[in-house]
């Protein structure tokens, strides 16, 4: 009984209106009848009911109105009374969320009304109400359902067009503290980001700044940070592009890759083998993170099959943006590193994605596949596929995650619970887990990346460091990350961070995927390898992957081989692009030098939690000490 009041209770909250208005009818029949009761005429008791709504009529004189009349006579007026203030505030309710949004200050601008938007504003309404800053929503879709529930849940939503700086000036941005910027495709989002930037008041900030634009093009994305890299200094304003899909496909070969292909000592003689089913925006960024990320401890190079409707045009997209997927290079063009081509085993079948799992096709790919990646765009089509292959391969056990550009959580318990080898993969939410902006900042990676480089620049005699950076105590800083360190490394950490902006983008990009591949490198052997000592054999191991993803990623930025010179970075050429048998003992310290500060990295990130604790200590490898002893 409980329960059902409960649920009786639940829709009357949601459909308030429809509920009110058939009860203000009903308090008008009612109204009516009574009258009639008392011996009025049709019209006069027309006339006397709507009296009654504002408390202007009373029964005549010397009659005994029945139960009816009493109750039109109350509900009348109390349901007119509920209408008059649900239209004023559905009224002036975009006006009183404006006029508050010029009010905030250290607040949140979201602009655009997408998914994305939508999810980044929910993700800020669950952190902790002490902590949690005023959001505005900037959107030229006001009215619809998921705004109005966030609306009534605090945010403020504010109509009109994110391209009109006197739009964005009028919802005080200079006292901002975060702008995301996801108001659809790339040049739409860049334009609001122009617009941002004339809307702002150098004189008026006195704070920095943070500007999150989502920019899905890679070239676009480089081109925006070389063009706004002045907008600091100039307009305090820090832009920072991101790709969410990027980011997701990232948490998906980290978080799931080892597992699937490193947990079994059994799989690392056998090639692991991914299947991409749809291709999707997170498909795309599936198959660039393969290459790039992609490399665990097994002793074959990973295969990724793309299905998809138009393989023709994918493989010519793909080839032509990373020609080192493709295995039919001319060795002479590519030289030493021809060998090592394609990075990954890249097959590309054209089928339908819906009819692809009910085709006689799947049972011969299926055999040897470890993981399938279900990428539609919406959720009708990657439950049709995925169910499917579990039709199709009862007797195979690799599991199955799906995903979609909508996002299924509201749907993970029902599929979940369907089948044990399927799994949710919400790749919208994956790449916007948006809490302090954690998830695109990164600062604390951002240092790491930064130390990252700073390491290898000591230890391999570069002459580009500022004098105080060449003696900088790397563990030192290192400790700083977790609230520790000395105050000379916090004064290093100033210097770092000033050095580490001035660096091209591609140098830090590398040093982010450097650390980006940190979890898998942990899981590379079966033993918690960043605490304790290492043999010879797995210091090996963890160098050849180390150089491995180095290569792959230098080629799918277009590097090429060449003998050694000074000039070869510049021209992107190196002479280490060769596989790493053929390696010289200098270069493979450079491998043994990223063990050594991945290794210092995960101890902190393990002393950082609150249950971490350190079970042994390590020490630099053999010829790159490091400027002080490790830490226990």
């Amino acid at each position: 009984m409980i329960e059902m009041l409960r649920n009786l209770s639940t829709w009357i909250r949601k459909n308030a209106t429809p509920v009110i208005a058939v009860l203000f009818a009903a308090g008008l029949v009612a109204g009516f009848f009574s009258l009639i009761g008392l011996g009025v005429t049709p019209w006069d008791a027309v006339f006397y009911t709507l009296q009654m709504i504002v408390l202007n009529y009373d029964k005549p004189e010397g009659t005994t109105p029945s139960w009816l009349y009493h109750v039109s006579r109350l509900g009348l007026p109390a349901l007119a009374s509920w209408a008059l203030i649900k239209a004023y505030m559905t009224l002036a309710g975009r006006s009183v969320d404006q006029w508050m949004a010029r009010r905030c200050s250290n607040h949140i601008l979201i602009c655009g009304s997408g998914d994305q938007a939508k999810m980044i504003a929910s993700s800020h309404l669950k952190q902790d109400i002490a902590h949690r800053k005023s959001i505005v929503l900037l959107t030229l879709a006001h009215g619809q359902a998921d705004l109005e529930k966030l609306q009534r849940e605090g945010v403020k939503v504010v109509e009109g067009d994110a391209t009109d700086e006197a739009v964005l000036g009028r919802l005080a941005i200079n006292r901002a503290s975060v702008i995301y910027i996801v108001a659809g495709a790339d040049e739409v989002n860049l334009r609001v980001l122009e617009s941002v930037k004339k809307a702002m008041s150098p004189s008026a900030v006195g704070r920095q700044i943070t500007c999150l634009v989502h920019v899905f093009d890679d070239y676009l994305s480089r081109q925006t940070l070389i063009s706004t890299r002045d907008w600091l200094d100039d307009l305090h304003l820090n832009v920072v592009p991101f790709n969410s899909w990027k980011e997701s496909a990232r948490r998906a070969l980290v978080q799931i890759g080892p597992d699937l292909f490193c947990s079994q000592p059994a799989n690392r003689d056998k090639q692991p083998h991914a299947m991409i089913i749809g291709y999707s925006w997170f498909g795309q960024q599936l198959v660039e993170q393969f290459a790039r990320l992609g490399h665990y401890t097994c002793s074959q190079k990973l295969k990724v099959t793309l299905i998809t409707p138009c393989a023709t045009a994918s493989r010519a997209r793909l080839l032509t943006r990373f020609p080192a997927l493709d295995g039919h290079q001319d060795p002479e063009a590519w030289g030493e590193c021809a060998g090592m081509l394609p990075i990954i085993d890249l097959e590309i079948i054209e089928a339908p994605v819906d009819g692809f799992a009910a085709s006689d096709l799947v049972r011969k790919i299926m055999s040897t596949v470890s993981v399938t990646y279900v990428c539609a765009e919406n959720a009708e089509s990657g439950l049709a596929v995925t169910n499917a292959l579990l039709l199709q391969t009862p007797q195979l056990q690799f599991p199955i995650y799906i995903s979609t550009n909508t996002g299924l959580e509201p749907l993970r318990h029902f599929i979940e619970k369907a089948s044990a080898r399927v799994r949710v993969f919400d790749a919208l939410g994956q790449g916007l887990q948006l809490c302090d902006n954690e998830a695109f900042l990164r600062q604390h990676t951002e240092r790491e990346a930064a130390l990252v480089h700073l390491y290898f620049t000591q230890e391999h005699g570069h002459k580009t460091l500022p004098p105080e950076l060449a003696t900088a105590s790397v563990v030192d800083l290192a400790n700083s990350l977790r609230g520790g360190g000395s105050d000379t490394a916090r004064m290093d950490w100033l210097t770092l961070d000033e050095y580490w902006a001035g660096l091209p983008e591609w140098m830090r990009e590398s040093s982010r995927d450097t650390v980006r591949h940190l979890p898998i490198k942990q899981r590379a052997i079966d033993k918690d390898l960043f605490v304790q000592e290492l043999s010879a054999g797995e210091k090996e191991l963890l160098s050849r992957i180390e150089h491995t993803r180095w290569v792959s990623e230098r080629l799918l930025s277009g590097w090429r081989y060449a003998p050694k010179h000074p000039d070869n970075a510049d021209k992107r050429l190196h002479h280490d692009l060769v596989m790493f048998e053929r390696l010289g003992e200098q270069s493979k310290q450079k491998d043994a030098s990223i063990i050594y500060i991945l290794r210092l990295l995960a101890q902190e990130r393990q002393l950082a939690q609150p249950a971490g604790r350190v079970i042994g200590r390590f020490a630099a490898p053999a010829g790159h000490p490091v400027h002080d002893s490790t830490p226990a």
